[in-house]
């Protein structure tokens, strides 16, 4: 839980378009998908 927090925490801090915590944790999942994607070869 601390986890995530922080990598929202950071996120949303690491980019002047991410305007809310939502939105900073839709960034993050998106980036998981495509790395798990990547990894699959498609």
């Amino acid at each position: 839980m601390k986890e995530g927090y922080y990598a929202i925490h950071e996120t949303f801090h690491s980019d002047r378009k991410i305007k809310s915590f939502r939105m900073a944790a839709m960034v993050i999942a998106v980036k998981k998908v495509a790395e798990a994607y990547k990894y699959l070869g498609i």
